[in-house]
């Protein structure tokens, strides 16, 4: 039966994961598939990237298997850890088995030699606390200490000790993420111990920064809408100070902004390059003062781009209403949506209450931010245009011309340019 679960793996994962046993084994050594890829297994979900933990030395298994696969391997010695990059893109981690000790509650863990057992204990809760065995003579084996299979089908997200919130508090966010993204619950002596972790202020015991990349995470899933609703029903959201004020209608919108979200990965070809949790968290601050946000993003050390994008987004909420004008042409909302970021725009559309809005910038996401002209600078040097703001301004003018649906050919955006040029000496 516990054969089974790894059997659920693709062909050419399993044969990948035989290999790594039997890498280990040569060695001397025991490895074992661990944490969410276990638990992913048991669930029925695809497992792309493996978790690999080895009762020794990690990075003489990783070096050999990636020499044996030809994959890149990146060594963290320190820490006893390498990562393996397979060609086709997967990645397989390894770490060697280990125990954690929390110096102080809130603390980075100090990291020290120890058994499977003590490595499983060190995990977040018992669902992802499980490790399935690939040695060739115990392959398959499901090794479970802490009752991770039975929460799993009791649908439960269980710590595994009392003090688990306290020496981390990211479990916290952790803890809704899972419980949202499987659909389970959190076990009631679990929810008691998240309550009074923060009753506790254990959030403060964490630098603002690592809590908020965490808080990212909640951001970045299918079921963000309902991780910050759940979030600011646990009373979570505090830890973001003025600066979040949630109402039903923010809940409105970021259902809106999963929408739009949704609809951006279906039919934008750079979807892999836009943030969307940084849409949510545009939704969420909407509302709130510029000063309340730009303190925000600078305790959370937001990166200039982010930061830019979101003070952008802050100020441009009146856009809204210009795009939903009936007769406005093509020209002039290319004009008020050409400066912004994907992100900014998305953020718009689940703000807008009008249709034709929404779908104007569906649009120009789909079609006109695409339009490129035929001529260049050169062009206007040639016809005597002085360099300086009058290139930008009639480049600009020949460009909506062009979103208009005319001057498509080099030699009317030529003769346009021209006579721009020639309105402006008249």
């Amino acid at each position: 039966m516990v054969k089974s679960y790894l059997n659920k793996l693709k062909p050419e994962t399993l044969k990948i994961v035989r290999e790594i046993g039997g890498l280990s084994c040569g060695l001397g050594l025991r490895s074992f598939v661990v944490g969410g890829c276990v638990r992913d297994l048991i669930l029925g979900r695809d497992v792309e990237d493996l978790d690999i933990v080895v009762n020794g030395d990690a990075v003489s298994v990783a070096k050999k298997f990636a020499s044996l696969v030809q994959g890149k391997i990146v060594v963290y010695s320190q820490f006893g850890t390498a990562t393996v990059m397979l060609t086709d893109g997967r990645v397989i981690d390894f770490a060697s088995v280990r125990k954690e000790n929390y110096p102080y509650p809130g603390a980075l863990p100090v990291v020290s030699p120890g058994s499977l057992e003590e490595d499983l204990f060190r995990r977040d809760f018992t669902i992802n606390a499980m490790a399935i065995s690939i040695d060739p003579s115990h392959f398959g084996s499901l090794l479970d200490y802490y009752g991770g299979l039975k929460d799993l089908k009791r649908k439960f997200i269980r710590v595994l000790h009392k003090q688990s919130f306290m020496d981390d508090p990211t479990r916290i966010l952790r803890a809704v993420r899972f419980e949202q993204r499987f659909q389970f619950a959190i076990e009631p002596e679990t929810l008691r111990l998240l309550r009074q972790a923060m009753k506790r202020g254990a959030v403060t015991s964490v630098k603002p920064p690592r809590f908020f990349e965490e808080f990212k995470k909640n951001l970045k899933e299918s079921a963000a809408p309902k991780n910050i609703k759940r979030l600011f029903q646990l009373g979570i959201l505090k830890f973001l100070d003025h600066t979040v004020q949630v109402t039903e209608r923010k809940f409105r919108l970021t259902r809106q902004a999963a929408v739009a979200l949704l609809w951006a990965k279906k039919n934008l070809s750079d979807w892999p390059k836009l943030n969307g949790w940084l849409v949510f968290w545009m939704v969420l601050c909407d509302g709130t003062s510029l000063a309340n946000l730009t303190k925000a993003m600078e305790k959370f050390s937001f990166t200039h781009s982010d930061k830019t994008k979101s003070i952008d987004a802050f100020s441009t909420t009146d856009i809204i209403k210009e795009i939903a004008v009936k007769r406005l042409s093509k020209g002039k909302i290319f004009a008020l949506l050409r400066s912004k970021s994907n992100e900014e725009l998305l953020f718009l559309w689940s703000k807008s209450l009008e249709k034709l809005a929404r779908t104007r910038i569906q649009r120009y996401l789909l079609e006109w931010r695409h339009l490129t002209l035929e001529i260049d600078g050169d062009d206007l040097k040639r016809m005597g245009v002085p360099s300086g703001k009058m290139f930008k301004n009639i480049l600009d003018q020949v460009l909506y011309r062009v979103v208009e649906g005319n001057c498509r050919l080099k030699s009317e955006q030529l003769a346009y340019a021209r006579s721009l040029y020639q309105q402006s000496h008249s």
